[in-house]
């Protein structure tokens, strides 16, 4: 059975990070298969982040905390996922192209 992942990617003000890796991350999921799934966890930024994710990523969801709730905004992303497993990344993260299948590999 392929298992599947939901990577997490928590951001506050990082719109810049996320251009600059978002991109990579996004690319490792879609690498590892049909199924995978990438999530920026956003904690009430005022950046601009939602309207540049919109434009330029329209297909990541992006799980909006009504407040900073640091590391923990993760848990209520977390119930919201239909994948079998979570990876969580800061927003200043780029992965490489094979990032994900291999840590998937095991659980197949």
């Amino acid at each position: 059975m392929r298992r599947t992942a939901a990577i997490l990617v928590l951001n506050f003000n990082g719109k810049d990070l996320l251009q600059e890796c978002l991109p990579s991350v996004i690319q490792a999921s879609e690498r590892a298969g049909p199924g995978n799934s990438v999530v920026v966890v956003d904690n009430a930024s005022t950046d601009g982040r939602l309207e540049f994710l919109r434009a330029a990523h329209p297909s990541v969801p992006v799980f909006e905390s009504p407040e900073n709730r640091s590391i923990f905004a993760y848990n209520a992303a977390a119930t919201r996922v239909e994948q079998d497993y979570l990876v969580l990344l800061n927003n200043d993260i780029a992965l490489e192209d094979q990032f994900l299948s291999p840590l998937l590999e095991p659980f197949s």
